[in-house]
């Protein structure tokens, strides 16, 4: 069975191209129809066969999770942090909500499908889950939901769980503190849990099907962006920014009535409503993210659009987030034998920082006054000036590459596009000299780098440094500034750069499990993902470990139960080692982001090969 839900954790990794783009769902979308119209973010996930050799991977994650204890950690942590004489009686109820959440099929709610979305609403969101599983299942699912709704509802003696009916849809509703609601909904093989004060209620139209409301997935907004996708097989996202600041508007200009209804204690919600919505005029540049997935076999692919708003353009944060030099040759400085890169344009730092400065002049017209005179004051205190000595020379490209280490030391070269690498030479010697004067107070060791092929380069030293065996060095080649993890991941770089040179378009993992790249790109990556689980699962229990001795001292028991706990999913994350690697490339067309993306997974065999 395909265990849906679980893959909105890898939802981001996936994607890549299908030749095939849409305007309508496939018939298996059934979920959208009962979705409200004013909903601003759905993701609707269905079932699909190709998929079914994840759900065992994912059921080794969920089952490694629940042998970890961490529910009776968690009980425990929040016991020792009540009275003592409400311990006992919370035991009880804890035991209880642990016993009912482990009760859940949650595997299994969504085996058919699955959508979530959000409305905006005070003093809560609107959230809405909808779960469509096998017909002979759906009593047992719901039984086993109300008894959760049932045991928190024990912890206080205000909550109840309420059960009524509402033309053919049964309800279990509680509510937690006024409008805070919780329900939780059967409509004949549909089950739903709903919160906000209006909740089920006002589902009851898109319920009963009758035409006389309007679907979210039958607005004109989602039909166009789903246009510009490639059809779906497996999920659908819809991330409508423009419409979530439409909304938040609407929020906000309710500070009038209250103002209006608390008198002096609202005195100032006139200008904070003024300085929120002006700020967010200034970001609405961005109309919708949409995202469609499909799979082959061992391969997830995604098309991932971000468009902008019509008039989007002439605006500074437009301006400054859109792409200004593309890579016409993404593999550039990338070895063949590296591991992974990403390349993106990033933004455009040197304007942001004019539009932050713009906008508290404009917004704070005398207070900034003083702001600005003070921040002068203080970069002129330390000889430091953020825009003439950084933003001016830093054009905001970046690429990030990944080498394989030496011994425990990684290697890797992140390198940032300069406007102006002349003037970033010049600033960077005069950085150098500085730190080179106050090498006592610092402790940093600052030299020039002989073993690199291009002068200028700096090796940066510092005793914690030194036994960590690391040596950055940082300098300047042809357009780039290059900070690397020692000499020997530089000149690998800066090498790959040179005409000729073998690059990672000829490593054959890259050749064989990349999504193709060609042509103007604003972003691309590659990842290898084949040791993820091991990667997190060391890294997760070295912290919880280390933290848990280090922390010491009175009120240290949270905080070392918590790093005790970290070290505890440690064996969870490993169970992730079915992942192979990930690639995507992203294009942009003057108004939009058109990005493909592919997830590779292992063969089940393979990975618990390397698992024994």
């Amino acid at each position: 069975m395909n265990r849906i839900s679980r893959r909105w954790l890898v939802f981001a990794f996936a994607a890549c191209p299908l030749t095939v783009f849409g305007g309508e769902l496939p018939k298996s979308f059934t979920l959208g129809k009962y979705v409200p119209a004013d909903s601003w973010f759905m993701v609707h996930a269905v079932h699909n066969p190709e998929r079914d050799y994840l759900g065992d991977h994912w059921q080794d994650v969920f089952d490694r999770l629940k042998e970890s204890g961490l529910d009776k950690d968690i009980g425990s942590l929040i016991r020792k942090s009540i009275p003592e004489s409400e311990r006992e009686a919370f035991q009880g109820h804890w035991d209880t909500i642990s016993t009912a959440l482990r009760a859940v099929p949650w595997s299994k709610l969504g085996s058919r499908e699955i959508a979530f979305s959000q409305r905006m609403g005070a003093p809560m969101p609107k959230y809405l889950v909808l779960f469509r599983s096998e017909p002979d299942q759906v009593d047992a699912h719901v039984s086993a939901l109300s008894e959760v709704l049932n045991s928190f509802a024990k912890l206080n003696e205000k909550l109840k769980v309420e059960e009524l009916k509402m033309g053919g849809t049964h309800v279990w509703r509680m509510a937690i503190d006024g409008p805070l609601v919780i329900e939780l909904f059967k409509h004949g093989e549909l089950v739903g849990i709903s919160t906000g004060s209006e909740g089920v209620s006002s589902l009851q139209p898109l319920l009963k099907g009758d035409g006389k409301a309007t679907a979210f997935v039958d607005t004109p907004e989602f039909s166009k962006a789903l246009a510009g996708v490639e059809t779906p097989e497996d999920m659908i996202m819809y991330f409508g920014i423009h419409r979530l600041l439409e909304q938040m508007r609407v929020m906000i200009g309710d500070i009038d009535g209250m103002k209006k209804n608390k008198g002096e204690k609202m005195a100032n919600a006139n200008d904070v409503q003024r300085i929120i919505t002006h700020a967010m005029d200034r970001l609405d540049v961005i109309d919708n993210i949409t995202v469609s997935m499909r799979t082959e076999g061992l391969r997830e692919f995604s098309n991932e659009v971000v468009t902008l708003l019509p008039d989007a353009a002439n605006k500074p944060f437009a301006k400054a987030i859109m792409p200004r030099m593309s890579f016409k040759q993404f593999d550039r400085y990338v070895p063949a034998d590296a591991t992974g890169f990403t390349c993106s344009t990033f933004m455009d730092l040197n304007a942001m920082y004019e539009m932050v400065i713009d906008f508290l002049k404009t917004e704070f017209p005398e207070d900034s006054k003083e702001w600005l005179a003070k921040w002068e004051e203080k970069q002129a205190g330390v000889d430091f000036h953020l825009k003439n000595d950084v933003l001016s020379w830093i054009s905001g490209e970046m690429v990030s590459v990944t080498l394989p280490g030496v011994g425990m030391q990684a290697g890797g070269v992140l390198m940032v596009r300069l406007s102006d690498a002349k003037l970033a030479k010049e600033k960077i010697d005069g950085f150098v000299k500085r730190l080179q004067a106050k090498a006592e107070e610092t402790q940093l060791m600052i030299s020039p780098v002989a073993e690199i092929e291009t002068e200028g380069f700096y090796s940066v030293m510092h005793p914690m440094m030194m036994m960590a065996q690391v040596r950055p060095v940082i300098g300047v080649h042809d357009e780039w500034l290059m900070i690397g993890m020692g000499p020997r991941d530089v000149n690998k770089v800066i090498e790959a750069g040179k005409e000729g040179a073998e690059t990672f378009r000829q490593n054959e993992r890259f050749k064989n499990e990349a999504v193709p790249m060609s042509g103007d790109i604003v972003a691309a990556s590659f990842a290898d993902l084949s040791t993820m689980g091991q990667e997190m699962a060391m890294a997760m229990s070295m912290t919880g470990m280390m933290g848990a001795m280090m922390i010491q001292g009175e009120g240290a028991e949270p905080v070392r139960a918590i790093f005790g706990m970290m070290a505890k999913l440690g064996p969870v994350v490993a169970e992730l080692d079915f992942f192979n690697s990930s690639s995507s490339v992203t294009k942009f067309d003057g108004r939009r982001w058109n990005s493909r993306t592919v997830l590779n997974y292992k063969p089940r065999e393979i990975e618990q090969a390397q698992a024994d």
